[in-house]
């Protein structure tokens, strides 16, 4: 995948990229300089990190079970 093309994608998801320091920083993170700042290679491999879920996420609260309603043992 091209450099330009990784770029627009993580400007597509919301990354935001500082042309000074061509560095990128992810969607929603401290705009006060503290952020954790990315290379585009760096930022790519966070990217794709982040978007694979994790198997050992529970679903959702609408989809656990009560534990009020299990049968008696």
């Amino acid at each position: 995948m091209s450099d330009k093309s990784r770029h627009a994608q993580l400007i597509r998801a919301g990354w935001i990229y500082d042309s000074v320091s061509d560095r990128y920083r992810k969607p929603q993170s401290a705009s006060d300089g503290t952020a954790k700042m990315y290379n585009l290679d760096a930022a790519y491999q966070q990217f794709q990190a982040d978007q694979q879920p994790t198997a050992n996420e529970s679903p959702p609260a609408s989809r656990q079970a009560d534990p009020r309603r299990q049968e008696p043992q």
